[in-house]
């Protein structure tokens, strides 16, 4: 299993994310993986409120895998980025809605969601 750089990180979220290809493709010149990661959380917003869960779903499957098979830049840049945005996804949610999304939400973000938050709680 090869591990994706964030050369390629760009190339397969502007493949597999067509409605954001164009936006992508201006931030990989640069190869800024976070602000193509924002660019997928900012995208993800805009589905949710759409009422556009499958894409919603599909982005989480997609960013999952590319977590999993990331080299160490890339999947803190997910957790530091995508993972922390789903607060703030939560909160655009209905309950129906949140409870969907995190039942299908890869094992692997799952896992980095909950020790984020039970930190974050201990902050507090």
């Amino acid at each position: 299993m090869e591990t994706i750089n964030k050369k390629e990180f760009s190339f397969i979220v502007a493949s597999e994310l067509p409605d954001i290809r164009d936006e992508i493709s201006h931030i990989r010149s640069k190869e800024n993986v976070a602000g193509v990661m924002q660019a997928v959380v900012n995208y993800m917003r805009d589905m949710v409120r759409d009422k556009q869960l499958d894409k919603v779903l599909r982005c989480m499957n997609l960013v999952g895998w590319m977590y999993g098979r990331g080299d160490g830049a890339i999947r803190e840049t997910i957790a530091n980025v995508f993972v922390r945005s789903f607060n703030g996804l939560r909160n655009q949610c209905t309950n129906w809605d949140w409870e969907r999304i995190r039942e299908h939400m890869p094992a692997n973000l799952y896992s980095v969601f909950t020790v984020q938050n039970r930190v974050l709680n201990e902050r507090m």
